[in-house]
C-alpha cells in the first residue's frame, strides 16, 4: 500500500502547499491542507499522484479530502471579498 508519507510529499509538491494524509480511524485516509487548493483541484491533483503511486501499487484506501482555512487565509479570503465589493 503507498505510504501516507510518500502520497502526502508528491501532493504538497504539486499543490504549493503542506499536505498531510493520515488514516481516519475507518478504513480510509484523511487528505488535509490549508489555505491552499479548492477541494476539486486537489480531486484532480490526488487523481494524478494516485494513477502514478498504483501503477507500482495497486492497494488503495478510499480518500477523504478536507480543506482547512487558518487565520490568515480567511483574512486574505476577507481582503479579497472586501475588494469586491461583497463585504458592507
Amino acid at each position: 500500500m503507498t505510504s501516507h508519507v510518500t502520497l502526502g510529499r508528491r501532493l504538497t509538491r504539486i499543490a504549493g502547499v503542506e499536505v498531510d494524509v493520515t488514516d481516519d480511524g475507518t478504513d480510509a485516509r484523511l487528505v488535509r491542507w490549508a489555505d491552499g487548493p479548492i477541494v476539486d483541484r486537489m480531486r484532480t491533483h490526488v487523481a494524478v499522484v494516485l494513477a502514478d503511486l498504483r501503477r507500482r501499487d495497486p492497494g488503495g484506501q478510499a480518500l477523504v479530502l478536507r480543506r482547512d482555512a487558518t487565520p490568515r487565509g480567511w483574512a486574505a479570503r476577507a481582503i479579497a471579498a472586501q475588494r469586491k465589493g461583497a463585504l458592507a
